[in-house]
């Protein structure tokens, strides 16, 4: 069997890093989107999924090394986790997420580094890249 989703998207907001036990833990919350052309009309559609994703010990070392934030290019791969809870209120709940930890995952940031002062192109570089440029 096989758990393994790789997602190329933008971060919808800075990636909130903590320290736990020995290491560390990064939430990520990932926006990807689609596009297409409806057959019908011929528009242009667009869609958005918004992935939660988590990385572990070394991967999220790495995303706070790369001074990951919002608006970010990234390829995130890892697998695919639901973790159960109860609420204060005793109602079950459940948060599907993709995991990166150890050897089965990688996170590798895609946008052009912005802190040497150079500017982001004005021309995406990729347009398979999904949300090219920053996020306001």
């Amino acid at each position: 069997m096989l758990n393994k989703v790789q997602i190329i998207g933008r971060l919808a907001a800075d990636p909130e890093i903590r320290a736990v036990g020995d290491g560390s833990v990064a939430n990520l919350r990932i926006a990807v989107n689609e596009r297409w052309k409806d057959k019908r009309s011929g528009e242009l559609r667009e869609s958005t999924e918004w992935v939660s994703a988590v990385a572990w010990g070394a991967m999220a070392e790495r995303v706070q090394k790369c001074g990951l934030r919002k608006g970010d290019a990234i390829y995130f791969e890892g697998s695919m986790k639901t973790r159960k809870w109860t609420d204060k209120d005793g109602v079950d709940r459940y948060k599907t997420e993709v995991v990166a930890q150890g050897f089965g995952g990688s996170i590798l940031a895609l946008s052009p580094r912005h802190d040497s002062g150079a500017q982001a192109p004005s021309q995406p570089l990729d347009d398979e890249i999904p949300f090219y440029g920053r996020a306001t």
